[in-house]
């Protein structure tokens, strides 16, 4: 085939590498998020007022506006240095920046989004075609790690659980396709890989022990409910479903009758409803704490009032109130 000249990793540690050579001069760590974002948002035009705010936020604008003129002349700069192609991929004007999508550019996680365009509208009952099985474990096996592990910027955050959704419902229909096909060992491995990257994802579960049925393992799909129930415990203190219990009784009694795949969904719902499960997750932890500053400011003002305490009853009761509250 022909040669990569750009090839851009952000599923794990960030790396850019141009025939072979690393973009050695993407040092900066903001240089570094602004070409990971244009990229992300690639063919799309940004604003240079959005993308000031977004990175230097906590900086005055003008300020924040100077950093990204100097962040986007290092990039041009790391760019052009390897040559005409690289060069013309950033274009820039006074009001918007756009990374364009160049045929020389390999990129990890657009992989894996042209692989979710690609099958999204596919039907479940039927095997994949051999050139989209291909694609979506090609796809599927760049996950090498979550999105640029590490940073903490809000957009990363989303950026991530996004293309985790996508990860994941790339491996239900992996999944699906084997079940299909009656490769049922195969669409165990896949199912082992969905569980290492979300372990109470319950759809997998059951998945999995539809899976073993089909191998004839009933030992195997019910030992696949226990660890359901513990990692929906563990991780988000929820029971299984009735879904989930009816098939743990049907392996009880007896091996399900199998009906072939089940459907499967890989609406953008699932990945939106990813997204506000993380960020829930992360307002949680935050309370979490919120709610320990708030204990030991109680318990400092406590410690002021004590002495006063006598002589003002209502300011002895209210700590303890919000204490208890």
């Amino acid at each position: 085939g022909v040669m990569t000249q750009i090839a851009v990793r952000m599923l794990g540690k960030f790396s850019a590498v141009v025939e072979g050579k690393a973009l050695t001069r993407l040092t900066g760590s903001k240089v570094q998020e602004l070409f990971a974002y244009l990229l992300i948002h690639r063919g799309r035009p940004q604003s240079r007022e959005v993308l000031a705010s977004l990175l230097w936020g906590d900086t005055e604008t003008w300020r924040a506006k100077k950093y990204l003129r100097q962040a986007l002349w290092q990039l041009h700069s790391a760019l052009r240095s390897f040559g005409a192609a690289a060069g013309t991929m950033l274009c820039i004007d006074p009001e918007w920046i756009e990374l364009r999508v160049a045929p020389e550019l390999w990129l990890d996680v657009g992989l894996l989004e042209d692989a979710y365009a690609r099958v999204s509208t596919v039907e479940s009952s039927v095997a994949l075609r051999p050139a989209d099985a291909e694609r979506l474990r090609a796809a599927v096996a760049v996950y090498d790690d979550h999105l640029l592990p590490g940073w903490y910027q809000d957009w990363c955050a989303y950026e991530r659980e996004r293309f985790l959704g996508i990860f994941l419902s790339l491996l239900d229909v992996l999944m699906a396709d084997s079940e299909v096909r009656g490769q049922a060992e195969e669409g165990i491995r896949y199912g082992a890989t969905s569980l290492r990257h979300d372990r109470a994802r319950e759809r997998t579960h059951q998945r999995v022990m539809r899976l073993h049925c089909l191998c004839g393992d009933r030992a195997a799909a019910l030992r696949q409910y226990d660890r359901c129930v513990l990692a929906l415990d563990e991780e988000l203190g929820v029971a299984p479903s009735d879904e989930t219990k009816q098939l743990y009784e049907e392996v009880r009694n007896g091996l399900p009758k199998y009906t072939g795949a089940r459907q499967v969904s890989i609406s953008s719902d699932d990945v939106r409803l990813g997204e506000l499960l993380d960020r829930l997750k992360h307002i949680s932890r935050n309370l979490d704490g919120y709610r320990e500053q708030v204990q030991s400011s109680i318990k400092a003002v406590e410690l002021v009032l004590g002495g006063a305490s006598e002589t003002h009853p209502a300011r002895r009761r209210s700590p303890r109130l919000a204490a208890a509250s």
